[in-house]
């Protein structure tokens, strides 16, 4: 699978935005972590694939990063910080063009956001390494 990088460019608030941690795959990444020019962090899930790639991106704390990799709190709760803009981005299948929403946490439609009952649940032991990455980079 080829990744480009940056994964989205341009995006409203945050700018370009790489791939750090494919955390779910399926042909493509569903969940991964992205990451800005500062090295800040943001959670992005594919929510639809029907007829152009559908985002939501988030910014995410380390804290709940860990949190979410541990299987502490919900994909939900990882997305759901009121306190930060969430870009909905959009790609285009036939022409590959990107579009972006930039919207506060309440402006998000409803069914774009992951159940709020779903946790992550990797097997035990899957994200210790990258966990250990994020505590080596933390600042």
């Amino acid at each position: 699978m080829r990744i480009p990088n940056p994964y989205f460019k341009n995006t409203p608030l945050y700018g370009d935005l790489r791939v750090e941690k494919i955390v779910v795959d399926y042909d493509y990444p569903l969940l991964m972590v992205l990451q800005d020019a500062d090295d800040a962090r943001y959670l992005c899930m594919c929510f639809d694939t029907r007829d152009s790639q559908q985002w939501l991106v988030s910014p995410i704390t380390d804290d709940d990063l860990i949190a979410l990799l541990r299987n502490e709190i919900t994909l939900a709760r990882a997305f759901r910080d009121p306190n930060t803009k969430k870009i909905l981005a959009s790609m285009d299948y036939d022409t590959r063009a990107e579009s972006f929403q930039l919207l506060d946490a309440e402006e998000v439609p409803e069914e774009d956001y992951p159940d709020p009952k779903d946790y992550l649940d990797p097997d035990p032991g899957e994200f210790d390494d990258y966990i250990l990455q994020i505590d080596l980079t933390r600042t």
